[in-house]
């Protein structure tokens, strides 16, 4: 327990009196409730610690004047209200009728002492109800007290504190969070938890009411609008660069008009989607723009993928056709059921400049509008089976305009495209660099940056422990204006590194996830304090952030919860109705129809009002800034004959994480049935790491096959028989 404050200690106190009316409406809900005012006000004590983050349970009381009609004795009571009674759907009666049970069977070690609280300095009247708390470090030594007068005919709230812990604005707004409680309580004590508001009125203005559009009007465009104005305005300058080879504006967009022309010969249109299965040559940005330009949505598709994965995705996006050229066509499982495959080779070299200026012919079709589907990317599902998010056009139109500002892009700039398009920073890479005149450089990945060879660069994007593997070779070899991180938690200790090897770059936390895109970004000052992850900032213009308690309250700045995003989403799920529902909620806050997405990452708003990422709600895990479910990977272990449960965790490796799988053979089965219970073969394919890692690599990408296998006779479980994954050994 954090100390008291002590006679000695130098104290503050906040005060807020408590109006007359609200006094009376207090003791006539004590009345009601066959209880003590000093249990009401412990009630909605408790109910404001909970909302504000903390635990309640550990919460004590100290010597308390806990009155009851004629009655004048001093008790020793505890703030301690069961969890279970705080659950966000709980009225506030059950929250009272619980503290009153406390009151009247106080546990065992209540009788445990305290030192009494000092009274605020020349403060006069009988403390009513007196309690420490205890909390995060900026709580410490903090009391919270109800005094009334002699006649008891007033109440004040009074926060006693040590200015050196605790701030005195802060201070002043628990006692005003605090008085807010007991009106709203008084007012319906039949309210939800959940419902109760803690926020200052300041706090609800700017988190709830202010605009979140704070730059220029979003823009009603597509993609190839975008760069179609690039055309006209650059036609000579480089667009695409890869190795030896590059493209002007102007032979990139007759290349793509020549191929979306061939698309749309074949039906491709406006909601059509298309597989695209290139290797990362400047063909590949032809063959992007060329989808976006018949009106489609192209779907990556990684042809390193095994054969029985790339066969789901293709399927389960019901594409129209796939773009492949004579390398990768021969990667793609053969079936029946599959899309008809059209090769590129013939239709995107051009031997001739004089052939880029011929007209591209083809039938008319309707061009995009900013609603139709851009992309749909496929992200590790919970449920242990992929699923496909489906981005529009205004999605990406809002983020690139956004991140190119804040990046400085123009033309003339050159951004080095470092991710495979099977993920969405590609995304940004490619279009914030087509839409602004800059010119984007194709290489393999991140790794290739230190590899040899210099480049000079306006933005680089990767990944924090991604980038940590090789900034001393990455030094030697790029100039770099704008260095973008995104994926996963940025450290100081990372952004240190980087200035004081890259003196002239300017580092960008950005922040999102398939569904939203980019949501939030932070420009990164020069001198960072501390050890504590950096800020991922605050929401694109159009877009917004909440976070939440459980019951879709507001929480006040530092006080964690879950992260919601709203404005600029993703339709959804591809043909998964009831995730999307799950997962894109109505939007309490915003106009009617507006949907925000649930995150489950947990976060906070700081006093600087910006938002700090602290982790996850759920089993999800990042590794080199890739999302993973752990249940596809579970899923695919527990296939195996040999094996009869499986988990998987992140463990730490060097600057990233590495995936480790626990699997309980068939021979340990945790059910009660015998291993003969096991299906045939078992015995003799026992699961070894090796056969265990064949067996995951030939139906998932390489990025989730597990570097580390645990053999275990059970696994690990909770009192409500779900997995413990907090009680898997390390390896």
């Amino acid at each position: 327990m954090i100390p008291l404050p002590t006679a000695s200690a130098r104290t503050e106190t906040a005060v807020r009196p408590v109006r007359p009316e609200l006094v009376d409406a207090l003791r006539s809900l004590a009345g009601e409730h066959d209880t003590t005012l000093a249990t009401v006000l412990r009630a909605a004590l408790a109910v404001l610690w909970d909302r504000l983050g903390e635990d309640a349970d550990a919460a004590l009381g100290t010597r308390t004047a806990d009155r009851g009609p004629g009655e004048r004795t001093d008790v020793f009571a505890a703030l301690r209200v069961p969890r279970a009674c705080l659950a966000h759907h709980r009225a506030f009666t059950h929250v009272l009728d619980a503290a009153h049970a406390t009151r009247e069977n106080p546990p065992q070690d209540d009788t445990t002492t305290a030192p009494p609280a000092p009274a605020a300095p020349g403060a006069a009247g009988h403390p009513l109800v007196r309690v420490g708390l205890t909390g995060r470090a900026d709580h410490r030594s903090l009391h919270v007290s109800f005094v009334s007068d002699a006649g008891e005919d007033t109440l004040e709230a009074r926060i006693a504190y040590a200015p050196d812990h605790l701030p005195a604005a802060s201070a002043d707004r628990l006692a005003t969070r605090l008085v807010g409680v007991l009106a709203q309580i008084t007012a319906n004590p039949a309210v939800h938890v959940a419902a109760i508001d803690v926020l200052t009125d300041q706090e609800r203005r700017h988190l709830l009411q202010e605009p979140p559009a704070t730059g220029a009007p979003a823009r009603n465009a597509t993609i190839p609008q975008l760069v179609r104005r690039q055309v006209e305005t650059t036609p000579g300058a480089p667009a695409v660069i890869c190795a030896e080879h590059a493209l002007t504006y102007r032979q990139l967009d007759s290349r793509a008009d020549r191929l979306a022309a061939r698309l749309r010969r074949s039906g491709i249109g406006p909601e059509s989607l298309v597989g695209i299965a290139l290797p990362r040559t400047a063909n590949l940005v032809v063959a992007l723009l060329a989808v976006l330009k018949a009106g489609a949505g192209y779907v990556p598709i990684d042809p390193r993928y095994p054969t029985d994965r790339l066969g789901f995705l293709l399927s389960d996006a019901s594409a129209d056709l796939v773009l492949v050229d004579a390398r990768t066509m021969t990667c793609l499982p053969s079936s029946d059921t599959l899309p008809p495959l059209l090769c590129t080779d013939d239709l995107t070299h051009t031997p001739h400049d004089s052939d880029l200026t011929a007209p591209a012919h083809g039938p008319a079709a309707p061009l995009p509008r900013p609603d139709n589907i851009a992309y749909l990317m496929y992200t590790s599902g919970s449920t242990g089976v992929p699923k496909g998010v489906a981005i529009t056009h205004a999605n990406v139109v809002n983020g690139v305009g956004r991140l190119a500002e804040i990046a400085g892009l123009e033309p003339g700039s050159r951004v080095l495209a470092t991710t495979s398009v099977n993920f969405d920073v590609s995304v940004f890479e490619i279009f914030a660099a087509l839409s602004t005149g800059a010119a984007v450089e194709i290489v393999r990945d991140v790794l290739a940056l230190g590899e040899g060879g210099a480049r000079s660069a306006r933005v680089v994007h990767t990944v924090p422990s991604v980038f940590a593997e090789i900034l001393d070779r990455f030094t030697a070899q790029v100039d770099v204006d704008v260095l973008m991180f995104a994926g996963e938690p940025l450290t100081a200790d990372l952004v240190r590194q980087v200035h004081a090897a890259l003196p002239d770059t300017t580092v960008v936390n950005a922040y999102g996830q398939t569904e939203s895109f980019y949501a939030t970004t932070h420009t990164v000052p020069r001198h960072v304090d501390g050890s504590r992850g950096v800020p991922i900032g605050r929401p694109l213009d159009h877009m917004r952030a909440y976070v939440l308690s459980r019951g879709l309250a507001p929480v006040p700045p530092g006080v964690p919860g879950e992260l919601y995003i709203s404005g600029s989403l993703a339709r959804g799920y591809h043909a998964r109705p009831a995730l999307t529902a799950q997962r894109f909620v109505a939007d309490p806050f915003g106009l009617p129809g507006q949907r925000m997405y649930r995150t489950g990452d947990l976060a906070r708003w700081n006093h600087d009002g910006h938002l700090e990422h602290l982790g996850r709600a759920d089993t999800q895990m990042k590794v080199r800034g890739i999302r993973i479910e752990p249940a596809e990977i579970e899923a695919v272990l527990a296939g195996h004959p040999g094996v009869a449960h499986a988990a998987v965790a992140v463990r730490p490796a060097g600057p990233q994480g590495r995936i480790v799988a626990y699997v309980v053979p068939c021979a340990h089965r945790t059910d009660g049935t015998d291993s003969t219970d096991a299906p045939a073969g078992a015995a003799a394919d026992l699961p070894t790491p090796r056969k265990l890692r064949r067996h995951v690599a030939d139906r998932l990408p390489s990025v989730m096959v597990p570097s580390t296998f645990v053999v275990l006779d059970r696994l690990p479980l909770a009192p409500n028989g779900k997995l413990d994954r907090t009680r898997l050994p390390a390896p």
